[in-house]
């Protein structure tokens, strides 16, 4: 667990600096990168199915069409193509660090979602935790300054958040409740990918899919490092979704957004919101995952630290010793 826990965090900070950096070098206020966003989209879902095919050939096997995880497949697919769509072009006029953290309101959505479509909650404490955090996501993003730039990030991360959150709810029904493969589910929604990206990146992508301005060995670098980062990130993630405790995910996708903004302001210097409410919200956000996370597992492992701040249950534990 250990090592795929310290395989995740490093994989989620590899790609958000690539792409930071991918985007904060280009020339201009209008960060556009080498590549158009719908290229890049591309390029990654290449990348993954070039490694299930690997992954597939080293298992000396044959790829298997499951047919009937299509329609699962399908709806996954364009969910995800939806989400990058708007995740790379918000990127040319935000940070990959403020993304980050607002992106951390698909926990709130995902409960949300899922106490309305999967399974009631009836857990206060998981409530008061969601709560925690949007509080967290609003003090780590305070800042002096407002713009109609900033409203439009918002939005469209909130949109982001919504769909990764439905995709999420459907990735993890279908890796966890069909009986198929990891690498086949995984081939199929990348080649799914690749003839979606290619269709709108033919008939709707404006502007050239190459920008020679940017044609030089730092961005060439970044572009290489951020496609292939963003790839091993996706397929990584696949797997923490089926082997990881959930536990242990959530809380380090929240220690990963945190880090990110970080690294990203240390080494780009993209940072604007005040620095005494990022902290107070990065400790709220943490916090709030892991209640979250406690009160929602059904691991019995995790029970004794639900006891700490469970005053009721404590009481009777004490009672029952006696």
């Amino acid at each position: 667990m250990s090592a795929a826990l310290a395989g995740f965090l490093t994989l989620e900070l590899t790609r958000a600096v690539l792409t930071e950096g991918m985007y904060a070098t280009a020339a201009g206020a209008s960060r556009r990168p080498l590549l158009h966003a719908q290229v890049v989209i591309l390029a990654v879902e290449v990348v993954r199915v070039a490694a299930a095919c690997c992954m597939i050939i080293s298992e000396k096997r044959k790829p298997k069409l499951h047919v009937h995880a299509l329609k699962s497949v399908g709806i996954q697919t364009g969910l995800w193509f939806v989400n990058n769509c708007i995740y790379f072009n918000v990127l040319s006029h935000a940070s990959v660090a403020t993304v980050s953290i607002l992106m951390q309101l698909r926990l709130p959505i995902t409960g949300i979602l899922h106490h309305f479509l999967v399974r009631n909650q009836s857990s206060l404490g998981a409530w008061i935790a969601l709560i925690v955090i949007y509080v967290g996501v609003v003090c780590a993003q305070w800042s002096n300054s407002f713009s109609i730039s900033d409203m439009w990030t918002i939005i469209s991360c909130l949109v982001l958040s919504i769909l990764s959150s439905i995709a999420s709810i459907v990735s993890e029904k279908m890796l966890k409740g069909a009986n198929m493969p990891f690498w086949d589910q995984q081939l199929q929604v990348c080649a799914l990918s690749v003839v979606s990206s290619s269709v709108f990146l033919v008939a709707m992508a404006d502007g050239p899919w190459i920008n020679y301005d940017m044609l030089n060995t730092v961005s060439v670098a970044f572009t290489t490092g951020s496609v292939l980062a963003a790839a091993g990130a996706g397929l990584f993630t696949g797997l923490v979704v089926r082997h990881l405790d959930s536990v242990v995910k959530l809380i380090a996708q929240s220690v990963a957004a945190v880090s990110t903004t970080v690294l990203v302001y240390l080494l780009f210097g993209t940072f604007k919101a005040i620095f005494g409410m990022f902290v107070v919200g990065a400790v709220l956000l943490i916090l709030g995952t892991a209640l979250y996370a406690l009160e929602t597992t059904t691991n019995p492992n995790y029970a004794r630290f639900r006891n700490v701040y469970r005053l009721s249950e404590t009481k009777e534990n004490i009672g029952k010793m006696e």
